[in-house]
């Protein structure tokens, strides 16, 4: 992730300070997603996917992983995203390691929310 921030940030000719200011975090945090590796944490991706003006991340294929990148767009954690869909915190975690829903409400829910996340992420574009 370090290596889209800190092509970005020269790409726009900013200092890391700079950078940081953009996207609300302190220098030593650009610093140490560019150079030490560490990964953003949740709250802070919708900054970085705005400065980046893409997601870096894969197409996500499975109901975990297009999960995953609505809390991230979101900056969500899985108990924000749990809250919003009505549902327990445990059920968010088992459907993100890829335990599909099992009953027929649960699944309704979780389409329905892809589905929003994906009109709206239509109408970013556009």
């Amino acid at each position: 992730m370090g290596e889209h921030i800190l092509k970005r940030r020269l790409d726009l000719g900013l200092m890391q300070a700079e950078a940081a200011r953009h996207l609300g975090v302190s220098t030593t945090t650009v610093l140490s997603w560019e150079k030490r590796g560490r990964e953003p944490a949740i709250r802070q991706w919708p900054a970085i996917l705005a400065f980046l003006s893409y997601d870096p991340h894969p197409q996500p294929q499975t109901t975990a992983e297009k999960l995953m990148s609505v809390r991230r767009r979101r900056g969500w954690s899985q108990k924000e995203l749990a809250r919003d869909l009505g549902v327990d915190p445990t059920s968010v975690a088992r459907w993100e390691a890829s335990h599909e829903p099992r009953n027929r409400r649960s699944r309704e829910t979780v389409d329905e929310l892809l589905a929003a996340a994906s009109r709206q992420a239509c109408t970013a574009l556009a």
